[in-house]
């Protein structure tokens, strides 16, 4: 059923931007398209959508119409499902919400984007810097080039990223993109604590005035970079 996925994936996406693991219905329209509000105002539409997740697996609704996913997995597919739809048409506020985990990129990488989606995700690095957008767009990318060569990731040396990407003022702490080039990247005043950015090749980038405590450059190129 087209409107149930609709609906499971509007949901993922909102606990997903709330930060909480539960969500009551009535929460749940703002972040739906207008004509998918529409569709839940239906008394029928609604009724016949409740009764498939209340008897569903994966999803749960209580006496107080607070919905939960049965596991945190079924969450994170059904996110990265909706990002890579939104991607797909060019519907970047789906990456302005709170860092994505690991598990959400993963997702994204097996969903397979179009080469398109990837070009949609490179524009928004080389472009302006869009806080949480770009951090975002930056973590999938990175996860997609990753799963690329997940079977043979020892015999690869970068993960290659787009050049000159904007990041300057991104919050990225604790985030671990080893291995990655990134040529002419702008990081100035960006927070990078505790990252690891070990064995990349950060060559002619830019760390001006940047946050870089515990930040771990081991075995990287650093050619001509600004500090």
């Amino acid at each position: 059923n087209n409107d149930k996925l609709r609906f499971v994936e509007a949901l993922a996406q909102s606990l997903h931007h709330d930060g909480s693991t539960s969500i009551h219905y009535s929460k749940l329209r703002k972040y739906l398209k207008n004509d998918f509000h529409e569709l839940i105002e239906n008394p029928r539409h609604l009724i016949e959508i409740d009764h498939e997740i209340r008897t569903s697996s994966f999803l749960t609704r209580d006496d107080k119409g607070n919905y939960v996913f049965a596991h945190k997995s079924y969450r994170e597919f059904f996110l990265a499902k909706k990002i890579v739809t939104d991607i797909e048409n060019n519907e970047i506020d789906c990456l302005n919400t709170i860092q994505l985990s690991p598990e959400v990129c993963r997702f994204v990488s097996e969903i397979n984007l179009t080469a398109n989606a990837i070009n949609i995700l490179e524009s928004i690095l080389t472009k302006k810097y869009y806080p949480q957008i770009s951090e975002n767009a930056l973590i999938v990318l990175y996860t997609i080039q990753k799963q690329r060569y997940f079977k043979h990731e020892s015999e690869v040396k970068y993960f290659v990223l787009p050049k000159n990407i904007q990041l300057n003022g991104a919050v990225f702490d604790h985030i671990n993109i080893e291995k990655a080039q990134m040529h002419y990247s702008n990081f100035s005043g960006a927070s990078l604590t505790e990252a690891m950015l070990n064995d990349s090749d950060l060559s002619f980038s830019i760390f001006e005035n940047a946050n870089l405590e515990k930040a771990n450059f081991q075995n990287s190129i650093l050619n001509d970079v600004n500090f």
